[in-house]
């Protein structure tokens, strides 16, 4: 396609290749050169050992080696992986070690992985296939799993994250039966995330996309100094109820089918968008603030303080005046409120049942945001920050590609008049290459290509 560059910039259509890649599900699966192929025993920095076909032996990586398994091969045997090793699953592969104590890797799966592995510190696991684990996952060291866009991960037993651990969820992550996180720990969810047992959450919970919560006993609590429950997807406490003890932040939708006991702290519903919808009791022994909706099919027992931001950020609540107890101010009564759900609540994010794989885009450039707009560092590390000047409030949604076109983190925030700051956080796992951050604001949206 021609572009005519006579055409009034304000109404052509730019052409914006990305990129055109192959992703590591479309290469070639073969083994690298001068790699040792399906040969069990131990391998020393600077040497591959390459998985084609069935294995059962017992093999060795000292630090520096590599394990490769491509299209065809399974590997079945005991392993003992030693911290600065690296192993590495493509698409067709098979990684189900019967044993794997003190593991301590980096594991990278494109395809698929399942067994028996004792995490121990130096291991980071990144995965963008199919990842189903069998037996307790006990994750005690202050260790990274990244479960990518394109990543499903499934934990079939009790699953225990201690020692500032972190669980980062881009994709669809279930967790089959009770999990128990420390303080210090963090669980942060921009996929699809389905806690099926009891959760007893002691760290940091931040859920950006959608988060259900099934168990029969539900507790979040911290002693974290700042929000530790953070809010701006949805989250659905489906059919039980929950207690938390942590500073709270919902800027989303909170569906709690059961009762909901808040014991101490504060709790914010901290945009006019956010809605709390309890379907039993609310039991209140905190300060619950904010200009959102709360809305309680139960009764309110307020033993602390219900309120507004000010008269002119009322909290509205689904009840008429004198029917909450304790200290109110500024709340806007509205016994007719709707009982937002799922249903009928639409907050602006990804579907994360969808493997986005990025290949070319069409911009026009009358949508290229017109403000400053600044993204740094570059190269980043850990972090990223976005700052840029909004010309009216709204919702900044802010997505990170790598070189595959795979959507490796997003991050949404209600945006304000005038200059904005967005970060994302814990980025230290991805790999080092090219990325491309795609920064969208109502009807605009830019784009920055970065280094790690």
């Amino acid at each position: 396609m021609k572009l005519d560059s006579r055409t009034r910039a304000n109404t052509r259509w730019l052409l914006v290749i990305l990129w055109v890649v192959l992703s590591t599900r479309a290469i070639n699966a073969q083994c690298p050169a001068g790699s040792t192929p399906n040969t069990p025993g131990t391998y020393a920095l600077g040497t591959t050992v390459c998985i084609t076909t069935a294995v059962s032996g017992n093999i060795t990586l000292n630090s520096g080696a590599t394990m490769i398994v491509i299209s065809g091969g399974n590997y079945t045997g005991n392993l003992d992986a030693k911290k600065g090793s690296a192993i590495i699953i493509q698409n067709g592969g098979i990684f189900a070690p019967g044993n794997a104590n003190n593991f301590a890797a980096t594991l990278t799966n494109n395809g698929t992985v399942n067994g028996n592995i004792s995490v121990d510190d130096g291991a980071a696991i990144t995965n963008n296939g199919s990842f189903t684990w069998g037996a307790s996952w006990n994750q005690n060291k202050t260790i990274t799993v990244t479960n990518t866009a394109c990543g499903r991960m499934s934990f079939s037993q009790n699953t225990n994250v201690k020692a500032n651990a972190q669980i980062i969820n881009n994709g669809v992550l279930n967790f089959a039966q009770g999990l128990t996180s420390d303080n210090g720990t963090t669980i942060n969810n921009r996929g699809r995330i389905t806690f099926s047992g009891d959760l007893n959450i002691g760290g940091t919970f931040i859920n950006q996309n959608k988060a259900i919560i099934k168990g029969n006993n539900n507790t979040i609590s911290s002693n974290k100094v700042g929000d530790s429950l953070i809010n701006t997807g949805t989250i659905t406490v489906s059919n039980t109820s929950i207690k938390t003890s942590t500073r709270t932040r919902n800027e989303g939708l909170l569906v709690v089918e059961g009762s909901y006991t808040i014991n101490g702290e504060s709790f914010k519903i901290n945009n006019s968008n956010a809605y709390v919808r309890v379907g039993g009791s609310f039991s209140n022994n905190g300060q619950v603030q904010g200009n959102g909706s709360l809305y309680v099919g139960g009764a309110i027992g307020n033993n602390q303080t219900i309120s507004g931001n000010g008269p002119a950020a009322p909290l509205t609540v689904n009840k008429n005046s004198g029917e909450i107890n304790g200290t109110t101010f500024a709340i806007n009564y509205n016994n007719a409120l709707v009982s937002k759900d799922t249903t009928n609540y639409t907050p602006t994010m990804a579907n994360p049942d969808a493997c986005v794989v990025l290949d070319l885009v069409v911009v026009p450039t009358r949508n290229i945001v017109a403000t400053p707009t600044g993204v740094f560092p570059n190269p980043f590390k850990d972090i990223l920050q976005i700052s840029m000047q909004l010309e009216k409030a709204g919702v900044i949604q802010v997505a990170l590609y790598n070189s595959s076109g795979q959507l490796v983190s997003k991050v949404q925030q209600q945006g304000l008049l005038g200059r904005n700051t967005i970060v994302m956080y814990n980025l230290s796992a991805l790999l080092p290459g090219i990325y491309l951050v795609q920064i969208k604001t109502d009807k605009h949206t830019s784009f920055e290509k970065l280094i790690k």
